[in-house]
Order: structure tokens, then sequence, then C-alpha cells
């Protein structure tokens, strides 16, 4: 599933990071990953789940777009002329040396090529937001916030951001209390009748 996809972005965000890069700076991407993400890729776009199972379009979209965020996958974006002309010079294929580490390890070897004839690689072996390499609490907040926006105040989310902060001095019976307490208070917040 998605999951699959997290490595060779990450890759990919290491390698844009580097060096900003447009779709049309793009000669071509090679992704080269284990036998299970190229398997279970999902080649015809229909829906959001669909897109979920696609590397290139997820690598197209984190070009075109600059992110890959919830919006990246929504089905609007699945007739963007920019992703459509980048996704098939993305090609996706199984890396022997990382399909070897599976399932000990989901990683993605990336490399790209720009159309001035310049390269660029990395590699990544531990996707963020696994146990062995955990997203950055910066990264968590603002996900959460973007996520919660529509549905909560500002208070309310940072009164939930207060009782997570929390976490490790409370038992998980006190954390789901707070956190019960604030989601069941309907009083101000978006979702109000």
């Amino acid at each position: 599933g998605c999951r699959h996809l997290h490595p060779a972005l990450d890759a990919l965000a290491a390698i844009l990071e580097k060096a900003p890069l447009t779709a049309a700076q793009v000669e071509r991407i090679t992704v080269g990953t284990y036998r299970a993400a190229v398997d279970t890729e999902i080649h015809q776009l229909k829906s959001r789940g669909d897109a979920y199972f696609n590397l290139s379009y997820a690598m197209a979209a984190r070009i075109v777009l600059g992110h890959n965020d919830y919006d990246a996958f929504a089905e609007e974006h699945f007739t963007n002329p920019r992703i459509l002309a980048l996704m098939p010079r993305i090609r996706v294929a199984v890396e022997p040396q990382i399909d070897a580490l599976y399932p000990k390890k989901r990683g993605a070897l990336v490399e790209l090529q720009t159309v001035a004839g310049g390269g660029l690689r990395k590699e990544i072996l531990i996707a963020r937001g696994e146990p062995e390499n955990p997203l950055p609490d910066a990264f968590t907040r603002h996900k959460f916030r973007k996520a919660a926006a529509d549905c909560l105040i500002e208070g309310e989310q940072a009164e939930i951001e207060a009782v997570l902060a929390d976490d490790c001095s409370l038992d998980t019976s006190a954390l789901f209390t707070g956190l019960t307490r604030i989601l069941t208070n309907t009083q101000g917040s978006k979702h109000a009748a």
C-alpha cells in the first residue's frame, strides 16, 4: 500500500532539497525498490486509493505540486497535464540489493537524470515514520494541524496538542480521558450545530 511509496518519496525529497527542480527539468527518474512495492502497483488511477499504490504518480505529484500530503492524492490532480507528462518518465523496478533487505528494511534507490545532463541519486533504506526513523515532532504537529483545521477551532487544537505532549507522563486512561473531554466538548468547535 501507500507505505511502499515512502522510501522513494523520502529519497526524492532529499534530492529536491539539494537541487530544487521543476518537471520540465527532469529527463527521467528510476526508482529501484523491493518486489512487494512493485507488485502492488496500480497503474490506472480511478480513485485516491489507486494513487496510494502508484509510485510514478506519487513522484510526479511531489515534483509538480511540491508536496505529498493528503491533497496531493485528490482525484482532481489525476488530470493535471504536468503530472501526466512526467509520469511516463518515471520507471519503477525491483532493485535486487534493496529487495534482499525486505521485509526488515523497506527501502528505495532514486536516480534522477536532468534534461541538462546531470544526475542525482539517493538511497533510503528506512523511511521516515518507521520506528527506527521516527517523524520529527514538528512534522507530526504540522500534519495534525492541517488534518484538524476543518473540524477543530484553534484552541481545541492547542488543547489536544498539550494533552499529547504530556502523554509520556500520563497513563493511557488519563490520556484518553483528556482527549475525550476535549473532543466531546463541542461548544465553539467547527462541528457544533
